[in-house]
């Protein structure tokens, strides 16, 4: 089984947000390194990313999903607490997926 290039890895833009700096490198690190592992056994391809946010109410309000919409992601509160979603994005016309993570 081949594992997903580097060059891929490589393009897979880990975003934190809301979080101090040293918190921020190792989530950065950690998320990188699962992201290598993942990406050894699936393709990675349509990733366009994880944003890490403190503020994952805002993070989903604020995404870049790269074709105009009205339709405004919002974190699920009926039957638990939403803490991570992966919408559609757009990206040089390519439809790609975008991991959104909250911190806890």
């Amino acid at each position: 089984m081949t594992g997903t290039p580097a060059s891929v890895l490589k393009n897979i833009n880990v975003v934190t947000i809301g979080i101090d700096n040293e918190l921020a490198e190792e989530v950065r690190e950690v998320l990188h390194s699962i992201l290598k592992t993942v990406g050894e056994r699936i393709n990675l391809a349509t990733l366009d990313g994880v944003t890490f946010a403190a503020d994952y109410k805002q993070a989903l309000l604020d995404l870049d999903r790269g074709y105009k919409t009205d339709y405004k992601l919002t974190p699920s509160d009926d039957h638990g607490v939403g803490i991570a979603m992966s919408p559609r994005v757009l990206r040089e016309g390519e439809l790609k997926t975008h991991i959104v993570l909250r911190k806890r």
